[in-house]
């Protein structure tokens, strides 16, 4: 595996610092409660003892809650720091629909839903003037990392203020997407394109469900845009949803979005663990793969254990992956095939065998899992989840 670039990922932090602002979340910067548990200090303190490093720190949006002016000043601050302790990542972020103050909470006789956030030091989205005027003026950005990787920052809650009804799900406008296709024009060449934002760009299964309204209007028509402006698959990160979900998106050939759902830092959800996600970028290893490949390993917080790998009921494995476009029983056939002879196999050797198995998405892996149990072939975890062993 030769890897392109790693990326932290973390999501709908809901940081609050008045208790009014609290409903929901567990990310706590009250005076009262400064030494409260807290996700986002403790992955600090992970990542100074563990030495976790990154390339990149992706932080896709409602850093606050509620739009919680001393929330978000505080988040911001820490993430800074995290960037710093993960190896002096890079740090791109987007905003949420929760950093806006879109009903005029806070200040009603001077109005500025994004107040708060271009107030900010230092400044959001970006260091560069220039960069971050586009992604206020224009609702995007492109950066050209010089690792050959192509992001794109796209803020879905740009119309959040407008219309009373835009508060209830994202939008990007066609004007925008044009925009952002031509801008993507000389970009072909990436070893990579990433794509930002915090609504997700299709619609997703309600929480009991129903049907959900809250993915961005025109979401199809900027991922059609996209994949066609560059000729290559895209890794999209979202957040919004709470609930971490890695698919991929329809598209009229075979480059594909890969749509990555990052879990929730900080909201508060029954049989749900908050999240914290490293994606690594890889070379794709054979021709039957999409041109992006990676793996996406879980981290999951608990206000009484801290971070650890034990994960709850609900979100993503430990460890999955995303780009393999082949036939996952003519797969599960080989890697059968391979074990009928020793009886047992270290995924590790599996792994290396067998390159695909590390590039399944969760649904596929599942499917990929039944198919060997079909041949009497066993997938073994250890305590945790991970796996570590195959065989009869």
């Amino acid at each position: 595996m030769t890897k392109l670039i790693r990326i932290g990922v973390i999501s709908d932090m809901h940081a609050f610092g008045t208790k009014e602002n609290s409903s929901g979340s567990v990310l706590d910067y009250t005076l009262a409660t400064s030494n409260a548990p807290n996700p986002l200090r403790d992955l600090i303190k992970m990542s100074k003892s563990t030495g976790l490093k990154t390339d990149l720190l992706v932080c896709a949006g409602d850093i606050a809650n509620r739009a919680d002016a001393l929330g978000l000043i505080h988040a911001w601050k820490d993430l800074q720091e995290l960037a710093k302790e993960l190896g002096g990542a890079k740090l791109i972020p987007t905003n949420g629909n929760h950093d806006l103050d879109s009903r005029f909470l806070g200040n009603a006789i001077d109005p500025d839903p994004k107040g708060v956030l271009l107030a900010l030091d230092p400044p959001f989205p970006f260091d560069n003037l220039e960069i971050s005027n586009q992604y206020w003026a224009r609702n995007f950005a492109v950066l050209k990392l010089e690792s050959g990787v192509t992001v794109a920052v796209l803020n879905t809650s740009a119309y959040h203020g407008g219309k009373q009804e835009e508060i209830d799900h994202g939008r990007v406008s066609k004007r925008t997407i044009t925009e952002l296709c031509k801008a993507l024009e000389d970009t072909k060449d990436s070893t990579a394109h990433i794509l930002v934002c915090h609504h997700h760009p299709l619609p997703l299964k309600g929480w009991n469900g129903s049907a959900d309204m809250e993915y961005i209007r025109n979401g199809q028509e900027l991922l059609d845009g996209i994949l066609a402006a560059t000729s290559t698959s895209w890794l999209v990160i979202h957040g919004h949803r709470h609930l971490p979900r890695l698919v991929h998106g329809a598209s009229h050939n075979n480059d594909v979005p890969f749509v990555f759902g990052a879990g929730s830092l900080g909201a508060r959800i029954t049989g749900v663990a908050n999240q914290f996600h490293i994606v690594t970028l890889h070379v794709p290893p054979e021709n039957d793969h999409a041109s992006i490949s990676g793996v996406v390993e879980t981290w999951f917080w608990s206000d009484s254990t801290g971070w650890g790998v034990s994960h709850g009921a609900l979100g993503l494995p430990i460890e999955c992956g995303f780009g393999y476009r082949g036939q996952v029983k003519r797969l599960a056939k080989k890697v059968a095939d391979s074990c009928e002879p020793i009886r047992f196999m270290n995924w590790s050797e599996v792994q290396e065998a067998h390159p695909a198995v590390s590039y399944l998405l969760p649904d596929s892996f599942n499917e990929f899992e039944s198919e060997l149990d079909s041949r009497g072939i066993k997938v073994m975890r250890d305590k945790n989840g991970r796996i570590i062993q195959i065989g009869k």
